[in-house]
Formats: structure tokens, C-alpha cells, sequence
């Protein structure tokens, strides 16, 4: 998972800090997948579109109870109080990695993205209503 998942660690991220409550990883992502929130192959697990993301705000609607929006902002966006962000980390500007480096938060410790990259995008998630 940790190659593939980062996405869907970030969210979880989300969720704990807005609800202030820890999750159980594999429980949580098993119910991702069986909504249908999160691809996996079940007979492929090197498919590289295992932990692909299709509804982050269903996820975090899942996780936390509240309806969330998400918005794709550039690099310079200035995050602003109650919104919780997911940056998205490049070397090339293709290819990357999801972090939230800014509250320490990072998937992969030696993430090559983050180390020789820079950001590239946020994902911007705001709570919208019950």
C-alpha cells in the first residue's frame, strides 16, 4: 500500500485531524474499496491503479459523517482556516506523490518527490455540511 496509497493516507490524515480521533488503516481502506471509493484488483496486486481514488469526498463523508468539497488549486495557493490541504509532490510534473509535509504528514519517509520535488498542486477539502 505504501507505493500506491498515498492518496488515501493523506485523506485519512484529513479525517483524524478534523475529528481528532485515530482510524484503523486497514479497516477503513477495506471500506473505501467495498463502497467503491478506492480501486483494487483483487487479482492483480501490482495493478497500478490499485488505491486509485475515485470519491475523496465520499471518503472523508465516510470517515468523518460530514459532506466535504474538494477543489484542485496551484502551488501558490494560501491555504485559509478550515480548509485542510493534501499537496501533490513532482519531480517531473507528471508523475508524483500525495503529502501533507506542511503538518508533517508523508506516506513514503524517503519520498523522492518530496526530497527533489516540489509541489505541484493542493487538493483543498472543506467541510460543506452534515
Amino acid at each position: 500500500m505504501g507505493k500506491y496509497a498515498c492518496y488515501v493516507f493523506c485523506l485519512i490524515d484529513v479525517a483524524e485531524e478534523f475529528s481528532g480521533k485515530k482510524f484503523d488503516i486497514f479497516s477503513e481502506i477495506e471500506k473505501m474499496i467495498a463502497s467503491g471509493f478506492v480501486d483494487f484488483n483483487e487479482s492483480d496486486y501490482s495493478d497500478t491503479d490499485n488505491f486509485y481514488v475515485r470519491d475523496p469526498c465520499g471518503i472523508l463523508r465516510q470517515l468523518t459523517g460530514k459532506k466535504w468539497n474538494v477543489t484542485k488549486e496551484t502551488a501558490d495557493y494560501d491555504r485559509k482556516n478550515g480548509e485542510y490541504a493534501v499537496e501533490f509532490w513532482s519531480v517531473n510534473g507528471k508523475s508524483g506523490h500525495f503529502a501533507r509535509t506542511y503538518k508533517g504528514f508523508n506516506s513514503l519517509q524517503k519520498s523522492v518527490c518530496v526530497s527533489g520535488g516540489r509541489i505541484q498542486s493542493y487538493r483543498i477539502f472543506k467541510v460543506t455540511g452534515e
